[in-house]
C-alpha cells in the first residue's frame, strides 16, 4: 500500500496528510497537477487518510542536515509537523 502526501487546503495550518493511493501502477498520471507542476490527488476521490500505525516506513525529502541528523532548510515544516503527529 502507497501513500503520497497532500497538503492542506488551508495554508495558515500548514498542515499535510498522506492519503492511500489506488493499486493501480502509474495512478499519478491521472491526477492534476498543481502550480508546482506536482501531481495531486484529485479531490472528487474518496480519501483514505493515514493514521499513526498505519506507515512502516517515510521517505522525507531533505538537502542538508545537521550534526544529530535533524532536517534543516527553509520549508514551512510540513513534514516535521506530519512525523510529529504520526508519533503522538
Amino acid at each position: 500500500i502507497v501513500y503520497v502526501p497532500q497538503v492542506g487546503r488551508n495554508f495558515e495550518y500548514v498542515d499535510m496528510d498522506m492519503l492511500r493511493c489506488p493499486s493501480k501502477q502509474n495512478f499519478h498520471h491521472d491526477w492534476p497537477r498543481n502550480k508546482w507542476n506536482i501531481p495531486e490527488p484529485p479531490s472528487s476521490k474518496e480519501r483514505i487518510i493515514a493514521k499513526p500505525g498505519d506507515l512502516d516506513i517515510i521517505i522525507v525529502p531533505g538537502l542538508a542536515f545537521d550534526s544529530n541528523g535533524r532536517r534543516l532548510g527553509q520549508g514551512k515544516g510540513y513534514y516535521d509537523r506530519f512525523l510529529a503527529k504520526m508519533s503522538s
